[in-house]
């Protein structure tokens, strides 16, 4: 593996990192987002033939969750990168796979298993779609290896469909005995709340994270994904049960 140094906001420094590469797998973190306009840029510079924006989260296609502020730079790329494919200067694909599961339970986005606590987001039975990060690498591989097939498109990956609920029924059966502190949250209200927040110009570190567990945990966003591309000619990933967490 070839390791280089660049700098993320000059052009011709991206440039020669990417030159001679088939593929562009971005993984930036979200605050970085915005800056992938100018990595696009300049892997059209480069002759790059395919990217992966990052991506790796909510399906951006039901409209509900296009709208959540905290995906605004998201569909930016997803808009700049279609209208570079429409020029045929280069090809892209989109990959959701809802909630990371394994990093989820890790960093404490469904519950803190340490402390015994949990916000439970509005009644916790809202199934959602979620991945182990294995599961998003196969899917990049096999985009890489099927380039006609996932050109200019989303493709939907998961591991299971889980409910807050049934993991913290999993966690309370691995700490028989231990009393959990539970709290209900409302996530229209997390919602209405980072919306004041970006009104009244008081956009602090957690801001964002209001609309991300809005998309997560609410009904109507598209966090179940009904089709997927596992089981296709394309993608055959294994579908881990419930049980088996």
């Amino acid at each position: 593996m070839k390791v280089v140094k660049v700098d993320y906001a000059d052009l011709e420094s991206l440039t020669a990192a990417l030159s001679g590469q088939d593929a562009l797998v971005s993984a930036v973190a979200t605050l970085a987002i915005p800056s992938q306009k100018l990595l696009i840029d300049a892997a059209v510079k480069a002759g790059v033939k395919r990217v992966i924006p990052s991506e790796f989260g909510c399906d951006l296609k039901n409209p509900q969750t296009r709208t959540l502020p905290v995906f605004a730079a998201k569909v930016e790329m997803e808009e700049y990168l279609d209208s570079l494919a429409v020029k045929g200067v280069l090809s892209y694909t989109l990959v959701y796979n809802g909630a990371f599961l394994d990093w989820g339970l890790r960093n404490g986005l469904y519950f803190n298993f340490k402390e015994r606590k949990a916000e439970i987001y509005d009644d916790g039975n809202q199934l959602f779609s979620t991945s182990r990060l294995s599961t998003v690498g196969k899917a990049v591989r096999r985009i890489l290896t099927h380039p006609r097939e996932t050109a200019d498109r989303a493709v939907w990956v998961k591991d299971i469909d889980v409910s807050q609920n049934q993991l913290l029924q999993l966690a309370q059966a691995l700490t028989p005995g231990e009393a959990w502190d539970l709290k209900q949250v409302d996530t229209a209200a997390l919602e209405k709340d980072s919306l004041a927040q970006i009104q009244n110009n008081e956009v602090g570190p957690l801001t964002m994270l209001g609309f991300l567990k809005r998309a997560i945990f609410a009904s109507g966003y598209g966090n179940k994904f009904e089709h997927v591309h596992n089981r296709s000619v394309i993608f055959r990933l294994c579908r881990l049960p419930v049980s088996a967490l």
